[in-house]
């Protein structure tokens, strides 16, 4: 027999770990790191750690420990979503204990699990696992295949990134080892890399070789070769363009904006809101498009407020005419669209960082929206308000309030691009009488890499677009 084991303490890992849970230093059963619930938890959410168990595996063991509000917020631990009643409904002030030997022949995912209530918290308000040992059959020694197709996805003037098609492996890849000129720079469980705080108008040859639990590596990959963007060659400005519909906001679950025609290879950005807390479909006339998502709501069980807000994007290629419509999960809704159309923007992944904030009261909010992760990105917003009220935005933002018979909501997008890439974006909310209460989801679009010669700027409407 032979065992595949994790004790933390580096951030190569030698088992394939998914899920919401991190490294941390805050607690240890030996040593000085183990895996740790996020520490800025939510009310009423489910935070996982997901372990892919090695192919074979026959048990594991491992430690657990618990600092949390006694009896309503809980670890737990399942086998393949099966909870295992011996080691689940841990709560309070638990130390450091072992799992004891646990029997996961046949077994895909074990699956460590912190369980936050409607309200209160205690102590560190957390779980934490550590030193994890499966055994297997027998030891391995047969390296991972070799990270293909290793190729660009973006670079700026300081930041490149890249990524790779997956390598594979007998007993399961559990990561990759990232190196820049010949110098192991990171480690990660994906098969893509951000590499920032590079020099402008310099060469940078990376290669990536795959890692299995046993330690095994693959042999690298082919180099890849990228120059970082000369001082001043400052990505495009996304501009709305003018052909961008106006909002449309009534008292019914589907929303149909009036027809328009957007120019070829422009990006649409529709940012909608509804009462009800169900998902909501986009929909649109026209050239089939695909829609990309990003939604936080009361009914998705993540611990989210009252209502939905909604940002999608979808690419055109050709102008035609078209109307776009959102439409919500529960019948006789109220809720407000907006349709930006949108250019100057990254031709090969327009969108960036996501961020999702709860508002639980007060007539003013300023919500962390996300860092970006590009010079000259744009944040766009959707903020679906509970309470009836006339809802603004601060002077940074443009921003297009609605309101209905069960709630009101507001669209807003920032005014300037960011500055720098890993810039805090943060967004100030108001509410004239009632006050705050619903969910914010912010997407950073990028821009386009270069900004190529100077282009006619195309307003909208009345709006201050800049």
């Amino acid at each position: 027999m032979a065992e595949i084991s994790e004790d933390f303490e580096d951030e190569a890992y030698n088992l394939a770990i998914t899920g919401t849970w991190t490294r941390s230093d805050t607690a240890a059963q030996a040593g000085s790191w183990s895996l740790r619930s996020p520490i800025n938890t939510t009310n009423n959410t489910t935070y996982d750690a997901n372990i892919a168990i090695p192919p074979g595996a026959t048990s594991v063991t491992f430690y657990y420990r618990v600092s949390s509000e006694a009896t309503y917020d809980v670890y737990n631990t399942l086998l393949d979503g099966v909870t295992v009643t011996a080691l689940s409904q841990k709560s309070g002030e638990v130390p450091w204990t072992p799992s004891g030997a646990l029997n996961v022949t046949g077994k895909t995912t074990l699956t460590f699990r912190y369980v936050k209530d409607v309200s209160d918290k205690a102590g560190a308000d957390g779980a934490w696992v550590d030193n994890i040992v499966f055994t297997v059959p027998t030891a391995d020694t047969t390296p991972p295949t070799v990270p293909a197709n290793l190729r660009s996805t973006r670079a700026s003037a300081t930041r490149i990134s890249f990524a790779w098609d997956a390598s594979t492996d007998s007993m399961g890849v559990t990561g990759y080892n990232v190196y820049r000129d010949g110098v192991l720079i990171g480690y990660t469980p994906v098969t893509a890399y951000d590499d920032a705080g590079r020099t402008p108008a310099t060469s940078y040859t990376y290669t990536v070789r795959a890692r299995d639990g046993f330690g095994n590596l693959s042999a690298p990959s082919s180099p890849l070769t990228v120059v970082t963007a000369a001082p001043g060659s400052g990505p495009a400005e996304i501009r709305v363009d003018a052909s961008s519909p106006p909002l449309v906001a009534a008292n019914m679950s589907a929303l149909t904006t009036a027809q328009f025609t957007p120019p070829p290879n422009a990006l649409l950005v529709a940012l909608s809101g509804f009462s009800g807390g169900q998902t909501t479909a986009i929909t649109n006339t026209g050239p089939s498009l695909g829609w990309g998502k990003y939604e936080s709501r009361s009914g998705d069980g993540t611990g989210a407020e009252r209502g939905t807000s909604t940002v999608a994007v979808a690419r055109v290629t050709s102008s035609a005419p078209m109307t776009v419509t959102a439409t919500s999960g529960t019948s006789g809704d109220s809720g407000g669209l907006l349709v930006l159309v949108l250019t100057g923007v990254d031709p090969d992944g327009a969108v960036g960082a996501v961020g999702k904030v709860k508002v639980t009261g007060g007539t003013t909010f300023t919500a962390d929206l996300h860092t970006s992760t590009a010079d000259g990105s744009r944040a766009f917003v959707s903020f679906y308000n509970w309470n009836i009220d006339a809802n603004g935005v601060d002077a940074s933002a443009v921003g297009i309030p609605y309101s209905g018979n069960r709630g009101s909501g507001i669209a807003a997008y920032k005014v300037d691009a960011t500055e720098a890439e890993d810039t805090p974006v943060q967004l100030t909310f108001t509410a004239a009488e009632v006050g705050l209460r619903g969910n914010i989801v912010a997407v950073e679009i990028l821009p386009a890499a270069s900004s190529g010669p100077a282009t006619v700027i195309r307003g909208w409407g009345p709006l201050p677009i800049r």
